[in-house]
């Protein structure tokens, strides 16, 4: 195990979810992170990730950094390629290949630390990189709508594919389990309950 100290964070409050929903967590094996199991007997696997900064920051009592202010740079830019790069770093690792993983679900559970408060304002960064899809706001007949434009590439130099579930590529995947909820404040609650 690494030193991260936002990933072990992430863990126990997954962990901690996972039964308080009753459901049974082992780890039995080295990779993914849990097996979970429900009451009659159907499991799934799921591997804990977190979206790290590219500098460390100490997490407790960090000051959040302000999210961009223009909306496409916020849902396109640097939070959806930090999620794309840390999903793909995991996906490469073919865990849903695995012989005890082949033919059951595969989740990956993904925290976003990648900067101070960050969790509060990327959610929609992820779910533009996991479809693909950028909403923008248009007028039809008076009447400002949104509308979906397909993002196929983030933005920048990188040329990132977007559009994580819609490519057969990435068809070992079964969900993507997102929280914005993981916080200090959030495990002295579970470590008392």
């Amino acid at each position: 195990q690494t030193g991260n100290f936002h990933t072990r964070l992430w863990e126990a409050h997954l962990l901690a979810s996972f039964r308080e929903q009753g459901l049974l967590v082992t780890q039995d094996c080295k990779s993914p992170d849990f097996r979970v199991a429900n009451s009659h007997g159907c499991e799934t696997w799921v591997e804990a990730v977190t979206a790290n900064p590219v500098e460390k920051y100490d997490h407790y009592g960090a000051t959040p950094v302000d999210p961009p202010q223009e909306r496409r740079e916020r849902v396109l830019g640097t939070a959806a390629v930090r999620f794309a790069k840390t999903i793909r770093s995991k996906l490469d690792k073919q865990y849903d290949a695995l012989p005890h993983v082949v033919g059951k679900p595969f989740a990956l559970a993904l925290a976003d630390f990648h900067a101070p408060g960050s969790m509060l304002w990327s959610r929609e960064a992820l779910v533009s990189y996991l479809y693909g899809f950028f909403a923008r706001v248009i007028e039809r007949d008076g009447i400002q709508v949104a509308e979906a434009e397909e993002v196929r590439v983030l933005p920048g130099d990188r040329k990132i594919p977007s559009g994580l579930f819609r490519s057969e590529e990435n068809a070992g995947v079964s969900a993507i389990i997102f929280s914005n909820a993981c916080s200090i404040a959030k495990l002295s609650r579970v470590g008392v309950s």
